[in-house]
């Protein structure tokens, strides 16, 4: 006589006399097994969603519209402290020039050679009234890709604006 012990960590196969009902997959078939035709339709829909993802994300024109933004912020950070200096000091800081457009120089770069290349050198403004003279993302050589014009009334452009805008602060 053999005696049926169960496990009381081991599930029963019946309930109430009756095999438990099978499960199905939801793409039919037997449970955890897909075929090759599903699998390749799940790997062409992921693709094809992928690709409507970084083509109407465009992360080309996002990125550019993020270095303008940073452009715009940058410039009124210097229009702004301009104008507080020269309200301060009260002295016109562009007195020797003709209201044309020169490009601020790059804040490692030396005054004396910064006004032989013919650009506005601002490091006197550092750090009582700038944290830090901002260079655009894109500018490279001496200059900082922001220009300055004005004598009384400043304007601040930013030379290498993105996407055809223009980047302009100042009367």
């Amino acid at each position: 006589m053999t005696k049926n012990f169960s496990s009381p960590f081991r599930s029963s196969a019946k309930t109430n006399g009756r095999h438990a009902p099978r499960k199905r997959s939801f793409l039919g078939g037997s449970p955890h097994k897909l075929s090759i035709i599903e699998l390749l339709m799940i790997v062409s829909l992921f693709f094809v969603l992928g690709t409507l993802l970084i083509v109407t994300m465009n992360p080309s024109s996002a990125f550019a519209e993020a270095r303008n933004a940073e452009r715009w912020s940058a410039v009124n950070m210097l229009h702004n402290s301009l104008n507080e200096y020269q309200q301060t000091m009260h002295i016109e800081l562009l007195s020797n020039t003709d209201g044309t457009m020169r490009e601020i120089c790059h804040p490692h770069v030396d005054a004396a050679l910064c006004h032989q290349a013919g650009f506005v050198s601002l490091s006197h403004l550092v750090p009582a009234y700038l944290k830090e003279i901002p260079v655009d993302p894109l500018a490279s050589g001496l200059g900082s890709g922001y220009a300055i014009s004005g004598d009384k009334n400043i304007v601040i452009s930013a030379l290498l604006a993105e996407k055809g805008d223009v980047i302009t602060v100042g009367r």
